[in-house]
């Protein structure tokens, strides 16, 4: 999809961004205008089809943006749905409804809060839930967490607080292991 012109596609002004139209495909172009530069100099810029970087660390396509003389990098999917999608409810993120990253055409994105993208992040398979000492706020191996549960059930009589104060940690902690509320897995 170089610079030639793609068939049905739509071009919408960015409501933020002056001298931006974004595509219902995805794609972003910097409209023929001037603009004065920090040292007062009027400037032409011509219109031109944005190249699209991948974050390498994210996979979402971006852009860098500018206005007012400052630069700005914009993911490619916010700037699709903050064009073509309304949203009432003021939801804060931009799902991709078939979870491929780079697919940033206007029926494949909604507006959605941080949980529902993570739901549906972890539905798609695209994160895994990370479980036990592979957890970044591990605090017991999977050997411990037995040990306690174990000698809990043969001493119900034995305060929790006594079972944390052993391993340094809350009664919140070893009540949640007892009850399986974390360590699931283990169960």
């Amino acid at each position: 999809m170089k610079n030639q012109e793609v068939k049905n596609e739509i071009w919408e002004l960015h409501p933020n961004y002056i001298g931006y139209s974004i595509s219902n495909f995805g794609r972003v172009k910097s409209l023929k205008r001037k603009i004065l530069t920090k040292k007062g100099i009027l400037f032409t810029v011509n219109e031109k089809i944005i190249s699209l970087i991948v974050n390498s660390q994210t996979g979402y396509p971006a852009c860098r943006i500018w206005l007012n003389n400052k630069s700005k990098n914009c993911t490619v999917h916010r700037l699709v749905a903050e064009t073509f999608i309304p949203n009432p409810d003021n939801k804060p993120s931009v799902n991709h409804i078939n979870s491929i990253r780079t697919d940033n055409r206007v029926e494949n994105l909604e507006w959605c809060t941080y949980s529902e993208n993570s739901k549906h992040s972890y539905d798609f398979g695209n994160r895994k839930s990370i479980k036990g000492i592979n957890h970044s706020k591990c605090r017991f191996s999977e050997s411990q967490v037995l040990a306690i549960r174990k000698f809990f059930k043969k001493n119900p009589e034995v305060l929790k607080i006594n079972i944390a104060l052993k391993y340094g940690v809350t009664a919140q902690s070893i009540g949640d292991i007892i009850l399986g509320k974390t360590w699931k897995h283990l169960l």
